[in-house]
């Protein structure tokens, strides 16, 4: 069943979403945005339970943007453990998220996706999710340099 986070959680949520990102994030910092994070009205955690367990977990933020005419939710964070994937489980959550969101008033859902997360893209693309957009990244640690082309 999927429900709404809490600070009991987080050590479950931390090991998924290093899971998520292929890293040991540093635990000190990801504990103490993740509490800030349960304390702000613009964000969800939402958590799937199995067996008293977090098998899965979704983070969402809500925010205003200067080129919508309403709220925008986004997905920031979302994977399930292996042994919960293809039982319909991210479907759930991700209506649930969607319900969510028009609650809180936004007019569309986005999310961006790495690149080779090509399983999760056929996911999002099933969902009704159109692939609009193309997202930009540039590592601040490298240097402000223009890269030659």
């Amino acid at each position: 069943m999927y429900r709404e986070a809490t600070l009991a959680d987080c050590d479950q949520i931390y090991d998924l979403v290093c899971e998520l990102e292929g890293t040991a994030l540093p635990r000190e910092r990801f504990f103490a945005i993740f509490q800030k994070h349960l304390l702000d009205k613009c964000r969800r955690c939402l958590v799937w339970e199995e067996n008293r367990s977090v098998a899965g977990v979704m983070t969402l933020r809500f925010e205003d943007q200067l080129h919508h005419k309403e709220p925008v939710a986004e997905i920031m964070e979302f994977v399930l453990a292996p042994a919960f994937r293809d039982r319909g489980i991210g479907a759930k959550l991700f209506v649930y998220a969607c319900e969510l969101a028009k609650d809180f008033g936004c007019g569309q859902l986005e999310l961006s996706s790495g690149n080779a997360r090509t399983k999760a893209h056929r996911f999002y693309l099933r969902q009704g999710m159109d692939l609009s957009h193309v997202k930009f990244t540039m590592s601040l640690a490298d240097g402000l340099e223009p890269k030659k082309e």
